[in-house]
């Protein structure tokens, strides 16, 4: 008696278990499909552990002997014992292999039905198991020849998840470590359970050898549910990372040259305001014909000029400052304080550069170019632009002088 006591107990503790990690389920799982079916693994668990406490007691002598109600029992422990295993299989095969893959899920229910079947026809035929109606009988409950190949044939659902774990690595189709291990722990737990229940400890009241490792494997399947969602919830904030980048970029960079436009313009300025680095070079830019170009050769070969001009800056001043696309022909290059910097040769080379592109292309490319240099720090962003911008109206003056 105080052995079922102790057996009764573990397997209420497990009860308490199984309906706390179900719980926790609904609490944290967001997929409706991940939630319902851990449901009903931890349901099927749950009736297991009942049927095989129902089991026991019935099988023990301490107590008055039904024997219908233990066929009953035998019967309903039997269709559970060989359902358990297939409710977490199809959710790992629908986890692994594809929605559309019907074959391979097909193939997956053959066993089942085979030992439904097999449990069905024993009620008539014992070759499984035999359950004696004669109250007065010694032995109550006799395991047949074929049990431990019903036993084998359910042990195929447990096999599933490793061959599925070999599958996942031979493919390199999946990286997440910490679910392959995760669905390794479920399969050879009970794997190890069915095996010692089924070959060495035939019956046994001191310990639940398969309840136990069952929720144990339940408990590996919560990690691998867990474990799961948090994948999906990690690939979908990368998701939307991807997606605020894009509209961060197209929010602050200029689609057909590429380079920062007048939002991040106005930014670096505001910077520059509060710093005032003495030695900071402003350098404006304007495409002298681009209108001509766009009259004669349509609004393509314009676009052509725009992404040569950046080109061409990019070249030359890349190395220095950061440029900035600020208007339709208009270009802004920012150079902070930099003692190696020497201004009018860069601008030579920018000259020599915009020549050279001249040599191969099919139009004259021409661009005015003027800088601002702060000499200390009383002078304002405004009045460097204003600088600049005069320079470089002084660079289109004697383009349109030699026109």
């Amino acid at each position: 008696m105080n052995e079922l006591i102790l057996y009764s107990s573990i397997l209420i503790f497990l009860i308490v278990l199984l309906i706390i990690l179900c719980i926790k389920v609904f609490a944290s799982v967001k997929n409706k499909v991940n939630k319902y079916l851990y449901v009903c693994l931890i349901f099927s668990t749950i009736t297991y552990i009942i049927l095989d406490e129902l089991f026991v007691v019935l099988y023990n002598d301490n107590i008055t002997y039904y024997p219908i109600l233990f066929n009953i029992v035998a019967i309903l422990f039997y269709i559970i014992f060989i359902t358990f295993p297939l409710i977490y299989c199809l959710y790992l095969c629908g986890f692994i292999w594809s929605k559309k893959n019907l074959l391979i899920k097909s193939i997956i229910l053959i066993p089942y039905f085979i030992l439904l079947i097999m449990v069905i026809v024993n009620i008539f035929v014992p070759f499984i198991y035999s359950i004696s109606l004669d109250s007065s009988a010694t032995v109550k409950y006799i395991r047949l020849d074929f049990f431990n190949y019903f036993v084998l044939i359910n042990s195929f659902y447990y096999f599933v998840p490793i061959i599925s774990v070999i599958y996942l690595l031979i493919t390199r189709k999946f990286e997440n470590k910490s679910i392959l291990i995760y669905s390794i722990l479920y399969s050879i737990i009970p794997i190890i359970s069915l095996l010692i229940n089924a070959f060495i400890v035939p019956l046994t009241i001191n310990i639940p050898v398969q309840p136990l490792c069952n929720t144990l494997g339940v408990l590996f399947a919560y990690f691998f549910i867990m474990e799961k969602e948090h994948l999906k919830e990690k690939e979908l904030l990368e998701k939307r990372s991807q997606e605020v980048d894009v509209l961060t970029n197209l929010a602050y960079v200029d689609i057909l040259t590429e380079l920062p436009n007048r939002r991040s313009f106005t930014e670096q300025l505001l910077d520059d305001e509060e710093k005032k680095e003495i030695g900071t070079i402003f350098i404006m830019y304007d495409v002298n014909n681009l209108k001509k170009i766009n009259d004669i050769y349509g609004h393509q070969a314009g676009d052509e000029i725009i992404k040569k001009t950046a080109d061409i800056i990019n070249k030359t001043f890349a190395s220095y400052g950061k440029t900035y696309r600020i208007g339709g022909d208009e270009f802004f290059t920012y150079i902070p304080f930099n003692k190696d910097v020497d201004i009018q040769k860069l601008i030579i080379e920018f000259k020599e550069r915009l020549k050279n592109e001249n040599k191969s292309s099919s139009y004259e490319l021409d661009i005015s170019i003027g800088y601002a240099l702060r000499i200390d720090k009383k002078t304002t962003v405004s009045e460097l632009l204003k600088e600049a911008d005069k320079n470089m109206y002084l660079d289109k003056a004697a383009y349109h002088k030699i026109l």
